[in-house]
């Protein structure tokens, strides 16, 4: 899963990709999460903010700097499935 691989080099949780979240629901033609959740008592707060693949969002941690000798500006970006 891109999102857990993120995190394990540090990027924060709680950010995944428009493909990602599809299996979560999310509607991609309109770029929100779909209101059949609320339906369902879905607390939205808890729920990834949603960003295009290739968006920025964050660098890499520094035990992942250490691990693999990756350079502290390496970026991390939104992946895609």
């Amino acid at each position: 899963q891109a999102d857990w691989l993120l995190a394990r080099l540090g990027a924060p949780l709680g950010v995944t990709d428009e493909n990602n979240a599809l299996k979560l629901g999310f509607d991609a033609a309109r770029r929100r999460w779909p209101e059949w959740l609320d339906g369902l008592g879905v607390n939205r707060e808890l729920l990834p903010r949603v960003v295009p693949p290739g968006t920025p969002i964050g660098g890499v941690g520094r035990e992942a700097q250490d691990t693999l000798g990756l350079g502290p500006h390496t970026r991390l970006v939104a992946g895609t499935t």
